[in-house]
């Protein structure tokens, strides 16, 4: 019987599950580890402009960082410490990666390495999805969102409404929060470090 079968048989889907998931952040580790080296070239950069969560965006005279993106420049955990010095960044971009952090922490850790970065007068760009939208539609029942998300975004499956509510949430496992713009615990996460902080709708 190989291996695969076996380990089947005499293991539930949880314990299998956790071990992929080990396996993962093993993966993460090595990988962050590397990066962390490969970023002391810049201990004594300045005006660096951080891209964060990249994927297979990258952003040609930035730092890419991306745990999962072979592409991106460092593939740092950012779940911990930055290997950045301080008020090294003029710029720190996030688009679609925050929402990956559990609240408050990882979150309020992440943010408040891109205070520690950040040079004085810098900015933080950070862009979540906004959980508004898809709400107030489903309560009204305007379909504006569902029919995009599913065009654009969602896969087959999601069907019904439901469905792309859930999707939103979750996105398999890999959301772990959500925000609105209005949402007192997004205001005040940002102005916990931004007291000049401003909030715009994408």
């Amino acid at each position: 019987m190989k291996a695969p079968a076996v380990l089947k048989r005499h293991s539930t889907k949880g314990v299998r599950q956790a071990c992929l998931d080990l396996w993962t952040e093993i993966k993460i580790q090595h990988r962050h580890f590397s990066s962390v080296r490969k970023a002391k070239q810049l201990q004594n950069a300045a005006d660096l402009k951080l891209h964060l969560g990249c994927g297979p965006c990258i952003k040609p005279g930035w730092v890419n960082v991306d745990a999962f993106a072979a592409q991106a420049d460092l593939q740092l955990d950012l779940r911990e410490r930055f290997p950045f010095p301080a008020a090294c960044a003029s710029f720190v971009f996030c688009e679609h990666f925050f929402e990956h952090l559990e609240y408050p922490n990882p979150a309020i850790d992440f943010l408040k390495e891109c205070w520690r970065v950040l040079q004085f007068g810098g900015t933080l760009s950070l862009g979540v999805p906004d959980t508004e939208w898809p709400l107030l539609s489903y309560a009204n029942g305007d379909p504006t969102y569902f029919n995009l998300a599913r065009e654009r975004h969602h896969p087959a499956w999601c069907n019904t409404r439901m469905h792309n509510l859930n999707y939103h949430f979750r996105q398999g496992r890999e959301h772990k929060y959500a925000y609105d713009l209005g949402s007192k615990s997004w205001k005040a996460l940002v102005s916990f470090l931004w007291r000049d902080a401003r909030l715009f709708p994408a």
